[in-house]
């Protein structure tokens, strides 16, 4: 909590918000682990493409690549299955049988 506090957030209320959700995501257990830049280190912002794909991959390895059906990705992220699969699609994202 000192280091969520201690960071001088220079991006807008989403930059915060995106480390929440990604913590979320991330995270496993009771407790959350945030991954926050290095203090004085510049950092550049991924593409809005970069950033579905992270955000999609890490939902994906969180539900062991499960798509569809409770506690499936397409649950997790808020979407219908068949845009997710789409999206994964359009992003180049491989499927778990592809990734091997």
């Amino acid at each position: 909590m000192e280091e969520l506090q201690a960071y001088s957030w220079p991006g807008n209320i989403r930059e915060p918000r995106n480390a929440v959700e990604t913590a979320l995501i991330l995270s496993e257990g009771g407790r959350l682990t945030f991954q926050l830049p290095e203090a004085g280190l510049s950092t550049v912002s991924p593409t809005l493409k970069q950033a579905e794909y992270q955000h999609i991959f890490a939902a994906l390895e969180k539900t062991r690549w499960r798509i569809k059906g409770r506690g499936g990705a397409a649950e997790l992220l808020d979407m219908h299955p068949s845009t997710l699969f789409s999206t994964i699609r359009r992003l180049g994202i491989p499927t778990k049988s592809e990734k091997v």
